[in-house]
């Protein structure tokens, strides 16, 4: 493939790549629940220049670069869903374009065009560079990283520059979220092989300063704790089911591409082992000690599999190559071994395809549990729209909510509860705490959540059988085959004289 043609293919890559993702955003379907979060401090970082919510609790470093990120987004397209998710775009066009030069450097032109083309259309690219969530970033940093690693690993000093950009790095990645201590980690392998390798052994003691920096660094964020260091997990059915059933595919490419690169010279054999090495890290801290049922703490891992599975992918290709080659038909129709390769990556390709993996025409939604089910996806915009109509400009009316951010990022000023224990809130717990509650409040809003929630099942019954019920909310636009609700209840609104007030009831 020359370079022209080679050119003009990673610009529709990434052209058509970036329109997936901007066209999508368009939409301005409401924010998540993590999602909201993030906006929330960011917003408040751009009112008062410091990343607290309203009640002026802050994460310490914890994903302080996705609020600084986002309130600069703000500032240039206002507070809003589009401004929110804006960055994550733009990382994850970007990321295209890493994950080739990576490949391109590391391996070569098939490899690099079939690793970007799966970052570019795979659903699950699409899905998270379209949330205000720092999974994407967390891919950019963890394929950089790697990439530095492996230049590190090729020279015989232990510490020298690229050591250096990787943890400077790292650090950055710990900014956007907790999950960068996987960097740290895969960085302290890299220092034990080559202390080990080139007998530097006093450059283990880098390892100290390194494992010193982490642990401070973990104790600085909300989950920081003695448990928590101690902590870990056995199940592993989320994942099971979210490899297993979604990416046999692609983890057949990464195993066959580990393969084809260790029967090569000694660098790609270090290269194999960084690279598998690598994914294996991530998946294990990710499952057995960040949390089993949350798969997104392993996307990091992707890019990663990406450029194993093209290995693969280019490795099958040349096999089916030297087929025609035996039966003298190569020079005939597949001189240079293009459509070997290329039958190879459609051979790849039909099971994404058939399941909906690969994306490549714009959907106004692309849904984070197209793999696993794991996160709730109302349609909280259009919910606390209507809940505005109902309280008006009444910010006496209490709103109970089952979680954290809501009703600070979309009705700032309201007054608000919450229906679970917290002492930094009005809280309610049981039906009697609520009914004593109700007691001191003439109105009130309560949101219920239609599945398993911080609100005790005995609480939510109680709600159902005794208000007033508001509406039901659906699901996102987009996302209608994953459905989730909410439902929302009232006492004393409609004896309120709420100005612009309408009946919302069914």
């Amino acid at each position: 493939m020359n370079k022209k043609l080679q050119l003009t293919a990673l610009g529709i890559i990434i052209l058509l790549g970036f329109w997936l993702r901007i066209s999508s955003i368009a939409h301005q379907a409401s924010y998540w629940n993590d999602e909201s979060n993030v906006a929330l401090y960011a917003r408040t970082l751009l009112q008062t220049g410091e990343a607290t919510d309203s009640t002026g609790y802050t994460t310490g470093l914890y994903q302080s670069g996705m609020y600084y990120v986002t309130s600069l987004s703000f500032v240039v397209f206002g507070v809003n869903e589009f401004a929110g998710r804006f960055p994550s775009v733009v990382v994850g066009t970007i990321l295209i374009a890493v994950v080739y030069i990576v490949t391109n450097e590391l391996m070569g032109k098939k490899e690099a065009l079939t690793a970007a083309f799966f970052t570019s259309f795979l659903q699950i690219q699409l899905a998270w560079s379209t949330q205000l969530r720092p999974y994407i970033w967390m891919e950019l940093f963890t394929i950089l990283i790697v990439y530095y690693c492996y230049r590190s690993a090729q020279s015989k000093r232990v510490i020298e520059k690229n050591i250096f950009i990787a943890l400077f790095l790292s650090f950055i990645s710990f900014l956007f979220h907790g999950i960068g201590v996987f960097n740290g980690v895969i960085i302290a392998g890299i220092i034990l092989y080559k202390s080990l390798r080139d007998k530097h052994y006093a450059a283990l003691g880098l390892l100290v300063v390194l494992g010193v920096a982490t642990l401070a660094g973990i104790l600085t964020t909300p989950f920081g704790s003695r448990e928590m260091l101690l902590k870990y997990y056995t199940d592993t059915l989320h994942y099971r089911t979210f490899l297993l059933a979604n990416y046999l595919w692609l983890l057949t490419g990464a195993l066959m591409g580990t393969y084809a690169l260790s029967k090569k010279e000694a660098q790609k054999m270090d290269l194999s082992i960084l690279l598998a090495g690598s994914v294996a890290v991530i998946f294990i801290l990710a499952n057995f000690k960040v949390n089993p049922r949350h798969v997104r703490h392993s996307l990091p891992a992707f890019p990663l599999l990406y450029i194993l599975c093209s290995v693969g992918i280019v490795w099958l290709g040349e096999i089916l190559h030297s087929m025609l080659r035996f039966v003298q038909l190569d020079t005939k129709i597949d001189k240079k071994g293009f459509l070997s390769w290329f039958f190879a990556l459609v051979l790849f390709c039909v099971f994404p395809l058939y399941r909906h993996k690969l994306i490549l025409s714009p959907q106004s939604y692309y849904s984070i549990n197209a793999d696993v089910r794991e996160n709730p996806l109302p349609d909280y915009k259009t919910a606390f729209a209507k809940i505005k109509t109902l309280v008006g400009d009444n910010r006496d009316i209490i709103i109970l909510d089952s979680w954290y951010d809501r009703v600070l990022w979309y009705l700032p000023g309201q007054t608000y509860g919450w229906l679970f224990k917290n002492p930094n809130a009005t809280s309610v717990a049981t039906a009697e705490e609520f009914e004593a509650l109700k007691k001191n409040r003439s109105s009130g809003i309560v949101i219920v959540e239609n599945w398993q929630s911080l609100a005790s099942e005995n609480l939510q019954n109680h709600i159902r059988e005794t208000l007033y019920h508001e509406f039901d909310q659906g699901t996102v636009v987009g996302n209608e085959n994953d459905s989730w609700t909410i439902s929302v209840y009232s006492w004393g609104i409609h004896d309120q004289p709420v100005e612009n007030k309408q009946y919302l009831h069914d």
